[in-house]
C-alpha cells in the first residue's frame, strides 16, 4: 500500500476486517501505521526484530484509539 499511496480502503478493507500485513524487514527502518481515525504511528523497526515484536507495537500504541465500531 505504502509504495503506490493507496489507502487500505481502496481495497474494500473496512472496520470490520482484518488486515494482514505481510513485511518484508530486511530493507525496513522506519514504519508508518495510519488508523481509520487518522493518527499516525511511527515505528522504528530493527531489521532483526520479528513480525511478532511489530504487532505486539502496533497493539500497545493502538490501546489509546477511539474505536471505530458502533
Amino acid at each position: 500500500l505504502s509504495r503506490s499511496a493507496d489507502l487500505a480502503e481502496d481495497y474494500r478493507i473496512t472496520s470490520d476486517n482484518v488486515l494482514h500485513l505481510v513485511l518484508k524487514l530486511s530493507d525496513l527502518n522506519l514504519i508508518t501505521v495510519r488508523t481509520t481515525c487518522g493518527q499516525e504511528i511511527e515505528f522504528l523497526v530493527d531489521r532483526y526484530r520479528n513480525v511478532i515484536s511489530l504487532k505486539h507495537h502496533i497493539f500497545q500504541e493502538g490501546k489509546g484509539f477511539p474505536s471505530q465500531r458502533a
